[in-house]
């Protein structure tokens, strides 16, 4: 009995010591260097309270320009299981929040209900089961437009650029396929890593898990009903106490190969503690259960 409460205690003590690490959110690390920051909560009309976090364009690290397009503020939305961090965690000499702040444009951080940032409700409880019953449909129809409209109305602004990766340029393409008006908030788009269509996509455990939920049926429905919260924690602890140390980076570099696709060469292992520290982020797994379906039927 003595000996479980020491591991147990033992265990304690790392998952708090790790805790207390990934304390820093994006605004500190945008505090880090020095830059001016904001953070902002929106409230969903279904009640959900998301995090932005800004870059305004002012301050010392800002280049004067006098391109109209930089008029207008920049809406950046992050991938599936991810937050604002990674836009930032690379610093100002590579980080593509501080390279747009830098070239004068006012850029906002975006979070999806769920993630790290955004898991307040008006009367829901991040532990409850309803908290969670949501999709791709729902950060589409609801969370973007809600971003751009606030967005819009704090610059003064009549639109917005906006940069999506992966799962933030797909939510995108949603909206703008079922809501024609927000055509008109968007100055310009960019999407990195689009997944609009998945049949290349070179993710064995994407590929695997496709053949069992990637059809609606029981497995599927089921899948859906949990919270990633524990798992993803747990996840993130493991690989940031793992990823630290340099004698584990091959390993690491293949584990990561394993969920995210062989053959890239830009996978920073410099970084990757880092990295782990917020991702993989909570989300619904009914969001995970989209992209099954994407790569299982296109």
């Amino acid at each position: 009995m003595k000996g479980q409460v020491v591991a147990i205690g033992i265990l304690v003590g790392i998952f708090a010591g790790v805790r207390s690490q990934t304390a820093i959110n994006t605004c500190d690390r945008i505090r880090q260097h020095s830059y001016p920051r904001e953070t902002h909560n929106v409230t969903t009309s279904d009640g959900y309270i998301l995090t932005l976090f800004r870059i305004p364009n002012s301050g010392p690290n800002r280049k004067a320009t006098q391109n109209p397009a930089m008029s207008f503020p920049v809406l950046i939305m992050h991938c599936l299981s991810c937050t604002s961090d990674i836009f930032v965690v690379t610093g100002p000499n590579d980080g593509l929040a501080f390279l747009l702040a830098n070239a004068g444009f006012d850029v906002w951080l975006g979070n999806s209900r769920g993630n790290n940032y955004a898991q307040k409700h008006i009367s829901l409880s991040p532990y409850s089961v309803d908290f969670w019953s949501f999709s791709l449909d729902e950060i589409a129809k609801i969370d973007i437009p809600t971003k751009v409209d606030y967005i819009l109305q704090a610059t003064n602004r009549s639109k917005v650029h906006y940069i999506g990766y992966s799962q933030g340029a797909a939510v995108l393409m949603m909206l703008l396929s079922t809501n024609l008006a927000y055509g008109e908030k968007i100055k310009s788009t960019h999407l990195l890593a689009p997944p609009i269509f998945m049949c290349h996509i070179r993710t064995p455990l994407v590929y695997f898990l496709a053949q069992f939920l990637g059809e609606p049926g029981p497995a599927a429905e089921l899948f859906g009903t949990f919270p990633s919260q524990g798992a993803t924690a747990f996840l993130r602890t493991l690989g940031h106490l793992l990823c630290k140390n340099q004698q584990n980076q091959l390993f690491c570099k293949e584990v990561s190969n394993f969920f995210s696709g062989w053959g890239s060469t830009y996978l920073n292992m410099t970084i990757l503690p880092e990295i782990l520290l917020s991702t993989p982020a909570d989300g619904s797994n009914r969001q995970f259960n989209q992209f099954l379906q994407f790569e299982k039927n296109l």
